[in-house]
């Protein structure tokens, strides 16, 4: 799903931008906006996390997920 945008909301641990309305009654409140969410499988399945809360596929979130692809950490430096 690299650099993909999709409207499904992911099955695959990691981390994905979520662009536009979390909240359904907001949407003719205010503009989309950027969340970071966090997707989890657990013993009874997968949960989606952000901004503290949790968010399920039935609640008709309105946007688009894309896979973060973090880049690799610097080196410390330490010796082995």
């Amino acid at each position: 799903m690299s650099n993909k945008w999709q409207k499904d909301f992911p099955r695959e641990s990691g981390y994905y931008w979520f662009y536009g309305w979390l909240w359904m009654d907001a949407r003719v409140k205010i503009s989309p906006k950027w969340s970071l969410v966090e997707v989890k499988n657990i013993s009874n399945g997968i949960c989606w996390v952000t901004e503290g809360n949790f968010i399920y596929p039935r609640e008709n979130h309105v946007g688009l997920f894309c896979k973060v692809e973090f880049p690799e950490p610097p080196d410390l430096g330490i010796a082995e």
